[in-house]
């Protein structure tokens, strides 16, 4: 008779235990749903879409708000499936009532960070017309 060795017991004990441990406590990060505030300004009217990048529903449309005026703000609740990514923010937007639409975009960044957006569609590019909230920490730079 073969005796086994308690080092090869051993060993298999704690490959096992370490297993073990690794599966039941590993930390799964799951996304939630993000809000972006948006406030309108400096356009009569505009139409908003969010537009992601990547993902399942890559330049499409995953959310639409049509006719947001001129000194209002809309929240849009981005979900989770399409998130962490990068989307782009479009509006279409009329300087005044009369005027026919013209596009306009702002590339952005979503993270698990709820957003604040004050935004003046014929300049969304420049930082002093299109600003994030302090605290923000992804589109900042």
């Amino acid at each position: 008779m073969i005796a086994k060795s308690p080092t090869i017991n051993y060993c298999a004990t704690s490959k096992l235990v370490v297993i073990f441990l690794i599966s039941s406590f590993s930390i799964t990060v799951k996304s939630q749903d993000v809000q972006i505030s948006i406030h309108l300004r400096g356009v009569h009217e505009s139409k908003i879409s969010l537009i992601p990048l990547s993902g399942p529903n890559t330049l499409k449309p995953v959310l639409v708000i049509d006719g947001v005026k001129n000194g209002e703000f809309v929240s849009l609740k981005v979900p989770a499936e399409n998130l962490p990514g990068e989307f782009v923010l479009r509006f279409d937007y009329k300087e005044n009532a009369a005027s026919t639409p013209y596009p306009s975009e702002k590339r952005i960044i979503i993270g698990n960070q709820d957003l604040e957006l004050w935004v003046h569609p014929v300049f969304s590019n420049y930082a002093d017309s299109t600003y994030f909230q302090k605290d923000e920490r992804e589109n900042t730079s």
